[in-house]
Order: C-alpha cells, then sequence, then structure tokens
C-alpha cells in the first residue's frame, strides 16, 4: 500500500527528531503520541479481524505529519535564536591581536550567518550555525609580532661586549619567557 510507506518514512522522521533530543518537552510528547498511533495502524496489518484501510494510513500519516511540522518550526524558532545569539557574541569580539586569515574565515562566516533568511531552511540555519562557531574557535592568535620581537631580543642578546653580565641575564630571562609563551599551543591574545 502506498499510503503505508509514506506512513514509515514519517515514522522515520519522528524517530530522527525525537533522538535529536532537543524537542521542548509539550513537541517530543505529542510527537511520541501520534508516532505510537501511526506504529499501531501499521501493526495491524495482517489482521484477519480489522486491518488497516488507505483512509487509516492517510489519517494517521496526516496527523504524525502534522505533529513532525510543529516539533520542527520549535527547532527552527530554537535554532534562529541561537544563531542570533552568536552572531551578536560574534560580533562583540574584539579581533584585533588574531591573524588576518583567521579573523576572514570568521568574518567570512558571520556575512554569511547574516544572509540566512526566513526561507532558510533547518539544515541551512544548522550549517550556518556550525561554520560560525568553527571559525569562532578557529581564530589563531597571531605570533608574528612577538616572534619578531624575540628574533630582535637574540640579536642583542649576542651583543656581549655591550652589556653587562645582569642586563644580558635579565634580557635572556626575558627572551626565555617570551619564546615559552610563543610556544604555548593555546596562548591567548593577552598572553602574546
Amino acid at each position: 500500500l502506498a499510503d503505508k510507506a509514506g506512513l514509515e518514512a514519517s515514522i522515520a522522521r519522528a524517530d530522527e527528531l525525537l533522538a535529536d533530543g532537543s524537542l521542548p518537552e509539550e513537541a517530543e510528547t505529542l510527537l511520541n503520541e501520534k508516532k505510537a498511533a501511526a506504529e499501531a495502524v501499521i501493526a495491524r496489518e495482517g489482521s484477519q479481524v480489522y486491518p488497516p484501510t488507505n483512509e487509516q494510513y492517510s489519517l494517521a500519516k496526516k496527523d504524525l505529519d502534522d505533529a513532525i511540522a510543529y516539533a520542527e518550526s520549535l527547532i527552527e524558532g530554537n535554532l534562529r535564536d541561537t544563531l542570533a545569539a552568536l552572531i551578536r557574541e560574534v560580533e562583540a569580539l574584539d579581533l584585533n591581536g588574531y591573524t588576518e586569515a583567521s579573523v576572514k574565515a570568521l568574518n567570512d562566516a558571520l556575512n554569511a550567518a547574516k544572509a540566512i533568511g526566513e526561507d532558510a531552511s533547518v539544515a541551512d540555519v544548522q550549517n550556518a550555525i556550525r561554520a560560525l562557531q568553527t571559525a569562532r574557535d578557529g581564530l589563531t592568535v597571531d605570533r608574528s609580532a612577538l616572534e619578531a620581537l624575540i628574533k630582535d631580543a637574540e640579536a642583542l642578546a649576542e651583543q656581549t661586549e655591550s652589556y653587562t653580565e645582569a642586563s644580558l641575564e635579565a634580557l635572556k630571562t626575558a627572551i626565555s619567557g617570551a619564546q615559552s609563551i610563543c610556544d604555548k599551543e593555546d596562548a591567548t591574545v593577552a598572553e602574546i
């Protein structure tokens, strides 16, 4: 029966939404009720006493599809709120001290996220959130100025005849400290 295949597809979509775990309780309850009713119709297949009719398949599918649409509208609303909050967070970031390439990647993701229209699919909104989070998390601290400063300081430290032993020791200690920070994988802009 064609209506049975459609109902099975709707049940599979309901399972996906329920597995996501992001549904509000009200939507989850409604979706579980309509899914159970749909599964009960399918379970009657082959029954000699009360086999389901095409109309019953269609009605169960319509009820389940309505619950799915309601759940998806809630998910979409929550996702759009998440995207809007993420956009505000990224716009408030101080991007000084990060590499030009990572700032460009963030700005590209930000502009793409801002371009998401009201007609965008849930998948488009999810992709924009992921891209913006990835770009934000991928901001790379620009170490070039500190590396240049270390190189200049090392050149000064080689001029042993121009400086006192104490000042050379202080310079070497400062170089060592700066190099440690520069080599630190998770160094922050403030540290650099």
